[in-house]
């Protein structure tokens, strides 16, 4: 049995990546990387420094990772095209996926990882939830059964990030995967915690799915476009100033 971590990378520090490969090592093989910006986002270059690439791989390769990295020229569509890109590569190469970005790690203290992949091999899950910590201090969010207060929000007990390969993945707009739980194993992942991605989580919800999306979808619409305008309108005013 084949585990493969499906990771979306952009010019995340090394300190994070490095962490991140670390606390999978001996439970996936292999990592499929997929690295570059969206073409909204404001980035002159679309892809993370080579340098910086060649040191992810030569960590991956020390840890007894198969490292499969792909670096675009040019900046993706959208978050969901590079997403969907990233869940059928993977897919393509193992039993399972585990899809995990390159600031999450898993918790192994609190993590069996032996008893994960034995109830993996012995029941051929779909679809694996897992349960999303975020340490720190200020603007955290939670995503798992530790957290009470969102026992009556649309994300249930658990976040849907192990499945089984299946063909024909595609990614739609909630960033952090499916709405329900369907099996949960105990596995913990770490999330490094973003107040940007705090999107209409302050208070416990009760909303469908249908209407979950449309929010959740406009939300980061709005926000690739705002940081659209606020990069052009920088570079205006710096040929303004080297105008004058």
């Amino acid at each position: 049995m084949k585990i493969v971590a499906a990771v979306n990378y952009f010019d995340e520090p090394l300190e994070h990546t490095n962490r991140l490969l670390q606390s999978i090592s001996g439970f996936v093989h292999e990592v499929v990387l997929v690295d570059g910006a969206y073409r909204l986002f404001p980035h002159t270059d679309p892809r993370t420094d080579p340098d910086r690439i060649a040191s992810i791989v030569g960590t991956g390769n020390m840890l007894g990772l198969v490292m499969n990295v792909v670096a675009p020229d040019k900046a993706w569509e959208n978050q969901t095209t590079k997403r969907s890109y990233l869940m059928n590569l993977a897919a393509s190469h193992g039993d399972f996926v585990l899809v995990i970005d390159a600031d999450e790690w898993i918790d192994r203290e609190r993590t069996d990882i032996e008893k994960i992949r034995y109830k993996l091999a012995m029941h051929q899950p779909d679809a694996v939830a897992v349960c999303l910590d975020t340490p720190g201090d200020g603007n955290q969010f939670n995503l798992g059964t530790q957290s009470p207060q969102m026992s009556t929000s649309v994300h249930g007990k658990g976040i849907e990030r192990l499945y089984r390969s299946m063909r024909d993945f595609t990614i739609g707009p909630v960033h952090h995967g499916s709405v329900s739980a369907v099996n949960e194993m105990g596995l913990r992942v770490g999330l490094r915690s973003r107040k940007q991605e705090n999107v209409g989580m302050e208070q416990p919800v009760k909303l469908d799915a249908k209407e979950y999306f449309r929010i959740v979808n406009s939300t980061w619409d709005r926000g690739a476009k705002r940081l659209h305008q606020k990069n052009k309108y920088g570079q205006r005013r710096a040929a303004a100033k080297e105008d004058a």
